[in-house]
């Protein structure tokens, strides 16, 4: 039987039903206004493709859809965006796409096949060598895209998998017009960015103004294929870099909601909800995806797997959750623990090195570990991190936490998109970066993380055996004999550590009760800023 993936496997952490909704049922829809979220840090790229970060993503899944995206009323399920149907022959490896027609940009043009076939062979082909960190599952899965016709698209895969549909209804797998992709990728300046006239998309809302510091602006698309929908005029999100200042935007009604990323720090956000609860609509939130210390393997001491080891016992997670996580915490997994068929919590919380009961065993062993490895008084080393959401705290607190093995950490705070660069040139020695994962489905974190494909594999990790054991779980439909296979996989992580988990706290998501039509996602949050199903109450601060 050919892998499916309608539905991804039901998470319960994540179902909609659990959670509360912002609009009573039978409220009658208020159209209009200007809907106003704060943003931490600017645009990285205006080629979406290129971009990294969910906060970038909150940006520009406003203007760009995808093939498909998930139900924003289950959380779980594969609905229809830009094709309306699809179909796998009897091998798994061949899909067809049919494209939803009559569909247009914001600019008229018809929206067909050949667009959408010619983004997703970007995505394999990286033309100019261009990073695409986030379409590595279309990298992991696919073969290539072909437009039969200009309502069919046939994607080819490598082989059957069960994560292909999750993969592609990931708003990260974005579909802007192929003439414009054309000429920036082999035009008379080849690599370049979009200019802002040449950010178009068929999705809810279209560019109006972008000020660098300042606010990224969208307005209306009134060719947005979803009509009457989207129900705002526009959203325009505030960039404000300063945490403190943030805070008062939002105290003060100058903002409707906090940023996607970074959120508030924990202190102001037990205080706003303390002080505001009554004016505020309130989503509980865990993480999905994978926080922790990416290991440049291609340096020494790094390159030895012993000194990966120790560092990796060293780390006192229990302490990280006191300080960092006041509503409680949990360790991080390499795959998210909510898979819970492959290893829970639990199962983690009875290794060395994630245990709270021996962490002092563990210290010793790391320092035996250096030692044997040619470092018995440790050595020194620098981490560099985004000055961004809890990046400086945790890096700060790792360093503290190493000094016990002898390992002198210097911190190197650098600005969002400097960091990200950093990153992908394997300019850092350590790095302390959270991932939020695109698609749900433990291939997610292969396809981002694990695999040499993958657009975060930062640390250059490569592993034979756990290539193969990926070809065999991504066909797996069983999930109790795909759990295992992925549990390999986990056991050749924790054994080789090019990367070392950290921990992940409950969270929760600040909107005034006068925004309407918004629930951020338990999990999984970037499946949720299109907006346009979002609309403003006649209250203050909204109207």
């Amino acid at each position: 039987m050919a892998p499916q993936a309608v539905p991804t496997v039901a998470i319960a952490p994540i179902a909609q039903q659990q959670r509360p909704a912002p609009t009573p049922t039978g409220q009658q829809v208020i159209p209009g206004g200007i809907l106003v979220p704060l943003a931490g840090f600017d645009l990285g790229h205006t080629d979406p493709h290129r971009n990294t970060s969910v906060a970038e993503l909150s940006y520009m899944t406003h203007i760009y859809p995808g093939i498909l995206q998930y139900d924003t009323t289950t959380w779980v399920d594969i609905a229809p965006d830009l094709a309306v149907s699809w179909e796998v022959d009897s091998t798994g490896k061949a899909y067809t796409f049919k494209v939803r027609e009559g569909t247009t940009y914001s600019d008229g043009s018809t929206v067909s096949a050949e667009d959408m076939s010619y983004s997703l062979n970007r995505m394999i082909d990286r033309p100019n060598d261009i990073a695409m960190p986030r379409s590595g599952c279309i990298r992991g899965f696919m073969e290539n895209a072909q437009a039969i016709d200009p309502t069919t698209l046939r994607v080819n895969l490598k082989d059957p998998a069960v994560g292909f549909l999750g993969c592609v209804a990931s708003p990260w797998i974005s579909i802007p017009p192929k003439s414009i992709l054309e000429e920036i990728d082999s035009g008379s300046d080849p690599g370049r960015e979009l200019e802002l006239d040449e950010v178009i998309g068929a999705g809810p809302f279209v560019l109006k103004n972008y000020q660098r510091g300042i606010s990224f602006e969208v307005e209306r698309n009134e060719n947005y294929y979803d009509q009457p929908r989207p129900y705002l005029d526009g959203v325009r999100h505030v960039v404000v870099t300063d945490p403190s200042s943030r805070v008062a935007a939002f105290r003060t009604g100058h903002a409707h909601k906090e940023a996607v990323f970074p959120a508030f720090g924990a202190d102001d956000d037990v205080a706003i909800r303390e002080q505001m609860g009554d004016q505020l609509f309130v989503s509980e939130t865990v993480g999905f995806g994978v926080g922790g210390i990416h290991i440049n393997l291609r340096n020494a001491p790094f390159d030895d797997v012993r000194v990966r080891k120790a560092l990796q016992l060293a780390v006192d997670r229990e302490e990280m959750i006191e300080l960092i996580h006041p509503s409680g915490g949990e360790a991080q997994c390499y795959y998210p623990c909510i898979f819970e068929w492959i290893y829970s919590v639990d199962d983690y919380m009875q290794l060395p090195g994630f245990r709270f009961d021996g962490h002092l065993d563990d210290v010793e062993e790391a320092k035996r570990l250096l030692a044997e490895a040619g470092y018995p008084d440790g050595f020194d080393a620098t981490i560099t991190f985004r000055k961004v959401g809890p990046y400086p705290d945790y890096s700060a607190i790792v360093a503290q936490q190493w000094k016990a093995i002898g390992v002198d950490l210097t911190l190197r705070p650098m600005e969002s998109a400097a960091g990200f660069a950093a990153y992908q040139q394997g300019d850092f020695e350590i790095n302390w970066q959270g991932t939020g994962l695109n698609f749900l489905d433990p291939d997610a974190a292969n396809d981002l993380l694990w695999l040499p494909t993958a657009g975060r594999n930062y640390q250059g990790w490569e592993n034979a055996e756990f290539l193969d054991l990926f070809d065999q779980e991504k066909q797996e439909v069983d999930q109790a004999k795909r759990g295992e296979l992925l549990r390999q996989m986990t056991d050749i992580l924790l054994d080789e550590v090019p990367y070392i988990p950290g921990t992940q706290g409950i969270g929760f998501h600040l909107q005034y009760r006068c925004v309407k039509g918004y629930t951020q996602p338990r999990a999984l949050g970037q499946n949720n800023y299109r907006f346009d199903k979002v609309w403003l109450d006649q209250e203050e601060p909204c109207r």
